[in-house]
């Protein structure tokens, strides 16, 4: 989720991590939030080619860690954007509007 000028790419994100892989976003708006570096996924500044060279070769180098940043990925992904959480988000600002 390399984006560098419309943040709409969090949905993809967090899907790729429900799905259990690893993601490599942009420091763009509000990408970062999502990732855990070196948990979850990686950060790269916008437009810095080098950098997601370097992560890229990191990657290759490592392999053996992405089942368990997979898997970290998926728990995260479910306890921050899981639909429960999502679901109960959205009933408390109805009933708190309901009350006004």
């Amino acid at each position: 989720m390399l984006s560098d000028q419309i943040e709409t790419v969090s949905f993809a994100c967090r899907e790729m991590m429900s799905m259990g892989k690893p993601t490599i976003v942009s420091d763009f708006a509000c990408l970062p939030e999502n990732v855990k570096t070196g948990e979850t996924g990686w950060v790269t500044p916008v437009g810095d080619v080098e950098a997601i060279k370097q992560v890229v070769e990191a990657i290759f180098q490592n392999q053996d860690q992405l089942p368990s940043m997979g898997q970290a990925a998926r728990e995260q992904a479910i306890q921050e954007f899981g639909i429960k959480l999502f679901a109960d988000s959205t009933e408390a600002v109805y009933r708190r509007a309901l009350q006004k």
